[in-house]
């Protein structure tokens, strides 16, 4: 029999909002046995669209991300095994996270929301255009459990 979801996939930052997706997501996989990955979007700049990037900054990119891989797959793994991680580099946050999921055909991609917004419903630009561009199911971890 199979149970929903099948493969989660969480975006990680340096956020509080993300450690608590994680926290979700690992729970998730626990109680359902789905596979478990993690993703990280650096940003690339708009202005060297069409230009080899400097060298320099794709390295400093390319150890930044890792690192946080790393540090996101040791936290998650004191709960549940990690299938994956991905590194992407990207101008949209949003765009970059939905087509890891098509990519992994994952059935839900689990994002954290933060920040200290009074308004229960803001969930901020880049979470609310992943949910709006997302091809498959999203659940936003809101930080501290708020909402």
């Amino acid at each position: 029999m199979t149970t929903f979801p099948a493969r989660v996939l969480v975006g990680v930052d340096a956020s509080l909002g993300s450690r608590d997706a994680v926290d979700l997501a690992v729970s998730l996989c626990e109680s359902t046995g789905a596979e478990l990955h993690l993703v990280h979007v650096k940003l690339k700049s708009a202005l060297l669209r069409g230009r080899p990037e400097p060298t320099a900054a794709t390295e400093v990119l390319e150890r930044e991300g890792g690192e946080l891989l790393r540090r996101s797959r040791v936290y998650a793994e004191r709960g549940h095994p990690v299938a994956g991680t991905h590194l992407r580099y990207a101008q949209r946050v949003d765009r970059a996270l939905a087509r890891v999921q098509d990519e992994l055909d994952a059935d839900l991609l689990v994002i954290g929301a933060g920040g200290s917004s009074s308004d229960a419903w803001h969930l901020g630009r880049t979470v609310s255009a992943t949910i709006r561009r997302s091809p498959r199911s999203v659940l936003v971890a809101r930080a501290g459990g708020a909402g």
